[in-house]
């Protein structure tokens, strides 16, 4: 029933029965198994889990292997950094030193937009004669906000946004399984 490569393939069928009554043949969840020995992998422009699967595992059907190894992704595509969730850095000036509740505001609202996962904002400390340089950190959902309303919600807070900067996937460590 399954490609002899295929995850499901050791999995027991179950028959479950539907709203109108009739008897349907399914494979129950995965458990996804721990790793056993690890190699990190650090992503590069290009990378495609069926690649990395041939050059792991001499076959591309494998891929799964490697998505199982790293959990802390929902999604395959989000493990190579195609999901739905964006993460941009916006450089953030308030015209003066900002007091805290004015960043707590700018936080509140954007963290209170349909589609913001997270919103933070990093500070570089300089010399004590220069301004404080703020960056602001947002993942977001891009296939339900994009970053216009985000620069727009910054700027309805009462802050100068700078250019958005796109956070990749490239250069982050992944974990390739050992079999």
């Amino acid at each position: 029933m399954f490609f002899k490569h295929s995850r499901y393939k050791n999995q027991e069928p179950e028959v479950t029965t539907d709203a109108r009554g009739r008897s349907l043949k399914s494979v129950p969840l995965r458990i996804t198994p721990a790793p056993s020995g690890t190699v990190r992998h650090t992503l590069t422009e290009g990378d495609r889990l069926d690649h990395l699967s041939w050059t792991c595992y001499r076959t591309p059907h494998l891929w799964w292997h490697i998505a199982d190894a790293n959990p802390e992704f929902l999604s395959p595509r989000e493990l190579m950094g195609d999901g739905p969730f964006k993460t941009v850095r916006v450089p953030i000036d308030f015209g003066s030193e900002a007091p805290r509740s004015r960043r707590s505001e700018l936080l509140r609202s954007l963290n209170a937009l349909a589609g913001v996962e997270e919103a933070d904002i990093h500070e570089a400390h300089s010399p004590p004669d220069q301004r404080t340089a703020n960056t602001l950190v947002i993942c977001y959902n891009h296939l339900t906000l994009g970053t216009e309303e985000l620069i727009a919600a910054i700027t309805e807070a009462g802050w100068i946004a700078g250019t958005p900067q796109p956070v990749e996937r490239t250069g982050k460590s992944i974990v390739l399984a050992d079999m």
